[in-house]
């Protein structure tokens, strides 16, 4: 298992990180390891992906797609 050094850590970012740790009963070294596991290993979305999932959702419930024009109409009549 490989340890880390982190210099230049402020007060205030130091003292929300134990804060943190504490609420979630961690110790402050597993909270900071856990934090970074999770950045590390979060996967950058895919913007077609997206938007293919937005489409799939779209049809099951038959929703109308939000457009500009349809946004112009929302506001005019007060809905929006």
């Amino acid at each position: 298992m490989a340890n880390l050094t982190i210099k230049g850590l402020t007060r205030e970012v130091h003292e929300r990180l134990r804060r943190r740790a504490r609420e979630r009963g961690r110790s402050l070294n597993r909270e900071v390891i856990l934090i970074l596991e999770k950045a590390v290993w979060r996967r950058t979305p895919d913007p077609e992906e997206i938007i293919a999932r937005i489409d799939a959702i779209h049809r099951r419930g038959k929703m109308v797609p939000v457009t500009e024009e349809f946004l112009r109409k929302v506001k005019r009549e007060g809905l929006l």
